[in-house]
This record gives structure tokens, sequence and C-alpha cells, in this order.
């Protein structure tokens, strides 16, 4: 059987400014409540433990960007969907991976 796979990139969360994990904090909460009370069609942001999942799409791509995310943010989204990479799932956990080419915040 050869069946494709999915492309997951997972970077610490030092990758996002505190705004950029504050908004995503808010993001995964409204996620949860409205798709459990409503239906959801906005944004999908998963909370994990030290971290988050962000499915990548063009709706919640665009609807994180719309939301109010940092440039810095902004771009490693844009890479993530772009053609050329293809990536299914963008994680950020307190220990991912730390790329050097990458913006890093303290806060």
């Amino acid at each position: 059987m050869n069946l494709p796979t999915c492309k997951s990139v997972e970077l610490c969360t030092n990758h996002l400014r505190k705004s950029d994990a504050e908004l995503l904090e808010h993001l995964s909460g409204r996620h949860f409540q409205r798709f459990h009370c409503e239906g959801w069609t906005g944004p999908v942001v998963l909370k994990t433990r030290y971290g988050f999942v962000i499915p990548i799409g063009e709706l919640t791509v665009r609807g994180i960007i719309e939301s109010g995310a940092s440039t810095e943010f902004r771009d490693i989204l844009n890479w993530c969907i772009s053609p050329e990479e293809n990536v299914t799932y963008l994680g950020f956990d307190r220990d991912g991976y730390l790329d050097e080419d990458v913006p890093q915040f303290e806060w």
C-alpha cells in the first residue's frame, strides 16, 4: 500500500509573540464553545497541554490572520499554506523545534 502522508511542522512556542499565543488561546476556546454549541466555521485552533495545533487550510489561515496575527506569525502561516510546502498541521509546543531563521520572542 502506498498511501500519501500528512506533512506537519512543530515549532517551539518561543516563535510566537505573547499576543499571538493569547490570540490562539482565545480562538481555541471560541472553537471549543461554538463547535459544541452552535456549529463552527471559523479558524480551527486546538489547544494542547503545552501549546497548540492548527490544521492548515485557507479558511483557518485567513481567519487567524484577520483576527490579528503578528507579521511574524503571518509569515509562518503563509509559509505553511504555500503550494511548495503544503503543510497539513502546524504545532506549537514549549519543547518544539527552535529554528534560527525564524524570529524568537521572550515573554
